[in-house]
């Protein structure tokens, strides 16, 4: 049989591919929906992604958000990750759509897909978040190599060749690709692809005319479970990693408070050396104490009361109680100055909370020194 004819004939029986055409669509509109609503079009942070839906283990594991298996899958870091993922479906997505069918390419996309995130639980997802078609993409690369050989006796023997070749090398350099590049999730992509290699091993393709309805419908059945049963066994013995939602929440707190904790340090550092040097008189420092600086130290102090972390975040912690032993010891001194406060009843206080500070101090000048290069 020729090429053609055989194209014909497969053409024949699926005229549209409009199950490919579905996933596309819904990758590239999910894209274009993060693009309206402000996420990074080329390099979206970790955390837009996290609160999109990318994959997590502990997000998965501990907190029970399974449906993040399926929603990472049509999330992509970036347009470039995006249309690399598409080109790489659209050519082979139209062959395996038209050799098994469109009902068939969706099992073998999602299934496909929800395999990849499921492996990725023990590996990328451990530390990373996870996002991308490409799992899914593999699995249909693996579907369409595997249901050529299965049907080599039936397909053009030139067309057979050239198939499994060039289809079988781009898979083994897109995997050594990922085992040789940081940040690529080959978990996904070799999850995916045995998930594809398995459920096109279980259907019936198209080209084989014999099977009955029911034995297909069996088959298909079959091979929904099978990959059910193997996602969720990979699900359910994946142990929880790092927790992105604490991570990406305690960053965010940070972003919030240390600006306004800079800006509220700096100042009073530079009007305590003018006070030293002797450029700001003393009455002056007092002024500034009471009308800007202990009301700058005392909104910070707020800011992080009101967006302090369900979990204790250390470095939050030392930062919180530097500035309220500053801010009492401001107001301290500032009292005794004016003659509120009765200096032999502040000035023990004064020595402790000199102590306390420095002793924060040090916590904060340790974590610094231990914080990688």
């Amino acid at each position: 049989m020729r090429d053609a004819d055989f194209h014909q004939r497969l053409h024949a029986r699926t005229p549209s591919t409009w199950a490919l055409y579905a996933v596309m669509v819904v990758n590239v509109g999910v894209w274009l929906l993060n693009l309206l609503q402000g996420v990074n079009a080329m390099q979206p942070s970790s955390a837009e992604l996290f609160a999109w839906g990318a994959n997590s283990a502990t997000a998965v594991v501990r907190d029970g958000e399974w449906w993040r298996l399926l929603t990472a899958t049509v999330l992509h870091a970036g347009v470039m990750h995006l249309a690399l993922n598409m080109v790489a479906l659209w050519d082979a997505g139209r062959q395996v759509c038209r050799w098994f069918g469109n009902g068939q390419f969706l099992l073998i996309y999602l299934g496909s897909a929800l395999a990849g995130s499921a492996l990725s639980l023990h590996f990328s997802a451990q530390q990373a978040v996870s996002v991308g078609a490409s799992g899914a993409v593999f699995g249909v690369l693996g579907a369409l190599t595997t249901g050529v050989y299965q049907h080599r006796d039936r397909v053009p023997r030139a067309m057979a060749t050239r198939l499994l070749t060039s289809q079988g090398l781009f898979v083994v350099f897109m995997l050594a690709q990922g085992f040789t590049r940081s940040g690529v999730d080959n978990a996904a992509h070799v999850g995916g692809l045995v998930a594809g290699v398995v459920i096109a091993w279980l259907l019936i393709e198209v080209v084989d005319e014999r099977a009955s309805l029911l034995r297909r419908a069996g088959h298909q059945v079959l091979a929904a479970v099978v990959t059910a049963l193997a996602v969720g066994g990979l699900v359910w013995s994946a142990q929880p990693g790092v927790d992105h939602r604490e991570l990406f929440g305690n960053q965010a707190m940070l972003r919030e408070v240390l600006p306004p904790l800079q800006a509220a340090e700096k100042a009073l550092q530079q009007d305590a050396q003018a006070r030293k040097e002797g450029r700001l008189p003393h009455d002056r420092f007092l002024d500034a104490l009471e009308q800007r600086h202990i009301p700058a130290v005392r909104g910070v102090v707020q800011t992080m009361d009101r967006v302090r972390p369900v979990q204790p975040l250390p470095l939050l912690d030392d930062l919180r109680h530097r500035n309220v032993y500053l801010l009492e010891m401001m107001e301290l001194e500032l009292g005794m100055a004016r003659g509120t406060v009765d200096p032999a009843q502040a000035q023990p206080r004064m020595a402790e909370l000199s102590t306390l500070l420095t002793a924060v101090d040090q916590r904060l000048k340790d974590r610094s020194a231990d914080k990688p290069n």
